[in-house]
């Protein structure tokens, strides 16, 4: 099981690999809007949700999918830890 503290820390990860390449780490705010700040579009939301299903071992229903569960860092870190049961 992961804690709340590792999700957050893959998730990060993934969004700076992936998506802010060569920008500085200190642009991702985890309460702020991801598609808001250009971070994050609708393809790009695909390919995070892949992503979470093959790193955490869940699935992301259609309803799942939804801007509360994806807007922001701390919205993902909290829908994937109610998925997989995360201790805090």
């Amino acid at each position: 099981m992961s804690t709340k503290a590792e999700i957050r820390e893959k998730i990060r990860s993934f969004i700076l690999e992936s998506y802010m390449a060569g920008l500085d780490p200190s642009g991702l705010k985890d309460d702020v809007s991801l598609e808001r700040s250009h971070i994050v579009d609708s393809a790009r939301v695909l390919e995070l949700i892949l992503f979470l299903e093959e790193t955490f071992g869940l699935e992301v229903t259609n309803d799942d999918a939804t801007p509360e569960n994806f807007d922001t860092v701390d919205a993902i870190v909290g829908f994937v830890a109610g998925k997989v049961g995360a201790a805090s």
